[in-house]
């Protein structure tokens, strides 16, 4: 492992002379930077590790101008000049960067006067920034100390680095990594942390949940850019992820950034491969997660991909979830389970399959929010596992949901119980949702019963369906839309935010939604909840 330390002393860099001011011909005033690659510098030593330099200048907190040198190829003598400024007080921010590698070394800030007719030279004090930089190969103990090292650090992997997961054991927690202080950023550049290639060290453990990274602190930070999670090809079926890849709690904030997460099994009970616990916050943006599955045929499976609890934090921007879940298993939601806050733009959700909600289960009092995006032919229709198949794309129990300029097309729900889950409070209610279902939350331990709501505004529904054919008066509601019971709550607006009335909304949002049985509402179906606050026994076909 190579280890580039650099000092957590403030190194003062001197990049610039002395604050003064110089005539000018002109009615405006500049500013004139000199940076360390100049002749002019103070300092000729000290910042080797530098290949560029960013400029910039601030009125207030407005940038004004910016500039960036390139100390190899820069052929201005490293001479910055910002001109034609209004009398002011500005502000100089220089940074200096190791830029091959995105890493900023040095940053530093002073004030400039520009005085009408006036040049302004002034100085900047450099102070190298707390981080080290570790490179990784294959071995995870070296990832497990970089991440583990005190301060703020940068770990980067490349195309050839391959991590196994086989150091996560009982002797350490089952954690691969333990996160408690500092920023620390992994660079993947293409590379994998994958399940161990050797069936004598696959992850298994008596019960207990590992972590791969495991985030805690408010004050904690892990950003993963670039990197691959797979289960290896060489293991086989044998092998099984009994945990979280990252448990983030106390505080602490996750930063995914075009991840791969693909083919991981957990055949755990209550596990889920990203596990953001009240107090964490987590972003995942441009990533993708792609067939992971439970293998957990015995008790009910958590979302395979993130679980939210009430009290955590997620926004998920530009992602894709991808033939993820087992309807076959006594599951909810493939791609998310939310009872915190969660906030998705412009994702996509294909082909997951689930028993209710493939893609995505909001609970309790979790607040939901989907804009432009896309749900697409993600289905409960299995005959296997536990739970009632309601809600192909989205199951509602509690909480407000709201989608804005999303389209939901080929979602298919069964519509039916397969007879193992127990009823609430005596009798089913209406079962189906080809791409949403929503009803209230009853809470077993309070025996209180708390209401949801679900607003879709300018968001479109076609050709969703419920297949059941069941005679039986619970089953096969809703083609698109099913509010199972009263306490569940829609609202329909268009693009404005206005409120439509109902057969607006289906004439201009929906098409080509079905049951299979008649007079069960192709498009919506209401029992006993409301549409714009007016309680409804109705079907629209």
């Amino acid at each position: 492992m190579k280890k580039l330390a650099f000092s957590i002393l403030p190194a003062l860099l001197l990049a610039l002379v002395s604050c003064m001011n110089m005539s000018s011909g002109s009615e405006g005033g500049s500013v004139r930077v000199v940076l360390p690659s100049s002749s002019r510098a103070l300092y000729s030593s000290g910042h080797g590790d530098v290949d560029s330099f960013t400029v910039r200048l601030l009125l207030g907190e407005k940038i004004i101008k910016e500039e960036t040198i390139n100390t190899e190829t820069d052929e201005t003598g490293g001479v910055i000049v910002f001109d034609e400024l209004e009398p002011a007080t500005y502000t100089v921010e220089v940074e200096g960067w190791m830029s091959s590698k995105d890493v900023l070394l040095y940053f530093g800030t002073e004030e400039a006067k520009v005085t009408a007719g006036q040049d302004s030279d002034c100085q900047v004090n450099l102070k190298k920034k707390d981080c080290q930089i570790y490179n990784i190969s294959v071995d995870a103990r070296e990832l497990k100390t970089a991440c583990e090292a005190d301060g703020n650090i940068y770990i980067f992997m490349d195309e050839d680095s391959s991590v196994s997961t086989n150091q996560a054991t009982p002797e350490n927690n089952c954690q691969l990594t333990n996160i408690t202080s500092g920023t620390k950023i992994i660079r993947g550049n293409g590379g994998k942390v994958q399940q161990s290639t050797d069936d004598n060290k696959t992850l298994t453990t008596e019960g207990g949940q590992i972590k791969l990274f495991n985030v805690t602190g408010s004050s904690t930070i892990l950003e993963i850019n670039n990197l691959t999670f797979t289960a290896s090809s060489i293991v086989g079926t044998t092998s099984a992820l009994d945990g979280a890849l990252i448990c983030v709690d106390d505080g602490a904030t996750v930063i995914l950034k075009q991840c791969y997460i693909n083919g991981m099994s957990m055949s755990n009970q209550g596990i889920s491969l990203i596990y953001v616990k009240s107090g964490g916050t987590l972003l995942v943006e441009n990533c993708t997660f792609y067939n992971n599955t439970s293998t957990n045929k015995g008790n009910v499976s958590f979302s395979e991909c993130i679980r939210i609890e009430n009290g955590a934090q997620v926004e998920v921007v530009s992602c894709n979830f991808d033939s993820n879940g087992d309807g076959n298993l006594m599951s909810n939601a493939a791609a998310i389970e939310n009872s915190g806050s969660c906030h998705i733009t412009n994702t996509t959700f294909k082909g997951n399959t689930a028993n209710r909600g493939s893609a995505i289960m909001n609970n309790d009092n979790g607040i939901l929010e989907i804009e432009d995006s896309t749900f697409d032919s993600n289905t409960c229709t299995s005959n296997g596992g536990y739970y009632a198949r309601r809600g192909g794309a989205i199951f509602i129990q509690g909480g407000s949901v709201k989608i804005t300029d999303s389209t939901f097309t080929g979602n298919k729900a069964g519509g039916y119980n397969p007879g193992s889950e127990g009823t609430e409070n005596g009798e089913f209610q209406k079962l189906g949702g080809g791409a949403i279902s929503i009803k209230s939350y009853y809470d077993s331990n309070t025996k209180e019963t708390k209401p949801s709501s679900l607003t879709l505004q300018n968001t479109k529904f076609y050709n969703n369906s419920v297949t059941s054919t069941s005679t039986d008066d619970a089953n096969g509601y809703g083609g698109a839309v099913l509010i199972e019971q009263s306490d569940a709550n829609l609202f329909l607006k268009d693009a404005s935010g206005a409120t439509m009335e109902i057969d607006s909304y289906i004439s201009n949002y929906m098409n080509g939604n079905t049951t299979a049985k008649n007079n069960a509402g192709a498009n919506i179906y209401c029992n006993g909840g409301t549409i714009n606050g007016t309680v409804y026994t109705k079907a629209w076909e």
